[in-house]
């Protein structure tokens, strides 16, 4: 007696991912049990761009800013150290235009600390654009 088995092709990726985001509906009393479920989908994830690595960052702060690389490398520098130390201490970065990001889980690792943080994303219209400290003589 011989068995005969078939092996199913590789399905593409795009196939995949998109079975990945169906659903089937859940069968109420009022629809009949004979009815084909109802798929729905959701959007796919969007797909991240590069990382932006800290050279890009003073680049880009530097392009925006007018100052020259070395002095916007020192502000990136002061200000990623306190932001990174406000989290460690627990407390909610509000960094108008960018949003509000909480640490809401943290872990002692051997190698640092673990956050879990929650970022919320402003929404680009703000209440009052200028920043008195902005504006000085320095």
């Amino acid at each position: 007696m011989t068995v005969q088995t078939k092996q199913k092709a590789a399905k593409p990726a795009a196939a995949e991912a998109d079975k990945a985001t169906e659903v089937a509906a859940p069968v109420t009393g009022a629809e009949s049990p004979d009815a084909a479920p109802k798929i729905v989908t959701t959007g796919l994830p969007v797909v991240a761009g590069p990382d932006l690595k800290k050279r890009e960052l003073i680049e880009q702060v530097a392009k925006r800013s007018g100052v020259k690389k070395k002095d916007a490398k020192l502000v990136v520098d002061a200000v990623l150290a306190l932001m990174g130390e406000g989290l460690a201490e627990g407390r909610e970065l509000i960094l108008h235009p960018m949003g509000r990001i909480k640490a809401m889980r943290m872990r002692d690792t051997a190698n640092g600390k673990v956050l879990m943080c929650r970022v919320k994303m402003g929404g680009g219209d703000a209440k009052d654009d200028t920043d008195p400290l902005a504006e000085g003589d320095d």
